[in-house]
């Protein structure tokens, strides 16, 4: 599991000086979104805000926004009473029934989605929804009986996917129903599928899926060509087909993985019984959680190239650059988040920096406008700053302990974009 955000902070962030070249003006010519990841109450910080306002024109929530933030993992609603959206064979399983054998549902929480979407509409910036249909950090109770936690384990496909298709119709109508909606560019759909067999990592992290769809990865997946489906049929109904949806997932620069992919998203977009219109998953999402010593910049860069060869649009959706990092998994001293003191400087991961943002440039440059017009059309950095990232430890960020301290990582990527 790579997916995470986790935030430690010890104090309010510093002033920032906004005198600094801004990130999203430097990048202006060549990826028109530049965004961060960050929490709501860091949204609330006045000094946070502007800093965020400075450099970026883009937010994504971490955690927030996931399933099992919006998912109760106990609490119940009659469905008539719900307002939820519920395709018409939902209240047909017995499994969706309480012990009186009412139709019920789980309670959704999504007041913050109005809360952030207001301030983004205030302040002139876009959202990423980063709410996908994943195999981890997915309440255990949305897949058993009566939504009780406790309760036996759902194995029946089709009642999982009348769930599926109720949150996903439900949340994306809220979204997009908002008075605030027209800030939100992209939806990440699904997260991660072709690493579904892992499993661990975090509390609350097991594969619940695998007891209705088994634990193989498969290109023709069906809860995952729904999801898109479900997905888009709200953004038509909502007008709103301007917005993106993107499978997300990590490790994108492996050749096999790569491959996996494009197989993926190509499935989901053949048309068929199940999809009637066509390309309804947009592009990729390049996690892109990269080490100076692995991936190599031409490693990525294939990649890269070869998602844009496809036809598809690419968003870089959380880059951060580590250093001193175990990447082969072999440190065992400090096993928080395979930190290893290798003596790397963060002299060595500017220099890393330039050179990873100068190939990015070049492959937006260079690619096929005929068949990938829009090309990369997001990069989001995931965090503030190193001090409060998820692997803090190996200062994976642009600024180091604080807003008001820009690494000279800051400087070399603005420092790409220059480079003719």
């Amino acid at each position: 599991m790579v997916d995470d955000f986790t935030l430690t902070r010890t104090s309010a962030p510093a002033e920032p000086d906004l005198t600094l070249a801004s990130i999203k003006d430097t990048y202006a010519p060549y990826i028109g979104t530049m965004g961060t990841a960050l929490t709501y109450s860091d949204l609330l910080n006045e000094n946070t805000l502007n800093f965020v306002k400075h450099h970026f024109n883009s937010i994504t929530l971490g955690n927030e926004m996931k399933a099992d933030a919006m998912i109760s993992n106990s609490e119940t609603l009659l469905a008539s009473e719900s307002g939820y959206i519920l395709p018409a064979n939902y209240g047909d399983y017995a499994e969706n029934k309480d012990k009186d054998g009412n139709v019920i549902v789980p309670k959704l929480t999504m007041d913050v989605v109005d809360k952030v979407l207001k301030i983004c509409k205030e302040n002139g910036i876009k959202v990423r929804v980063h709410m996908p249909m994943w195999h981890q950090q997915m309440p255990k109770a949305f897949f058993c009986e009566g939504f009780n936690p406790d309760g036996k384990l759902v194995t029946d496909k089709n009642v999982i996917l009348a769930r599926e298709e109720m949150f996903i119709r439900t949340a994306y109508q809220y979204y997009l129903t908002s008075q605030y909606a027209d800030v939100i560019y992209a939806f990440d759909v699904v997260n991660e599928y072709t690493h579904m067999s892992n499993e661990g990592g975090q509390v609350g992290s097991e594969n619940w899926w695998k007891y209705s769809f088994g634990k193989e990865m498969k290109t023709d997946c069906e809860y995952v060509k729904k999801a898109f489906v479900w997905a888009y049929d709200v953004l038509q109904l909502c007008d709103r087909t301007d917005i993106s949806l993107i499978y997300n997932d990590y490790n994108t620069y492996d050749p096999k993985t790569t491959a996996q992919i494009i197989e993926l998203i190509n499935n989901i977009n053949k048309v068929d019984d199940v999809n009637k219109v066509g390309k309804i998953c947009a592009g990729i999402g390049m996690q892109s959680h990269v080490d100076i010593k692995r991936p190599t910049i031409e490693e990525y860069g294939a990649a890269l190239e070869k998602f844009m060869a496809a036809g598809y649009e690419v968003q870089i959706t959380e880059l951060d650059f580590t250093i001193n990092f175990d990447t082969d998994g072999t440190d065992k001293k400090d096993p928080s988040y395979d930190y290893e003191n290798e003596g790397e400087t963060i002299e060595e991961q500017a220099a890393f920096v330039k050179d990873f943002m100068e190939m990015v440039i070049a492959k937006q440059k260079n690619r096929d406008k005929t068949v990938s017009p829009k090309g990369i059309t997001g990069l989001t950095i995931w965090g503030l700053y190193d001090s409060i990232s998820w692997r803090g430890k190996s200062q994976p960020l642009l600024f180091g302990t604080s807003i008001d301290d820009p690494k000279p990582a800051f400087q070399a990527f603005l420092e790409a974009s220059r480079t003719k």
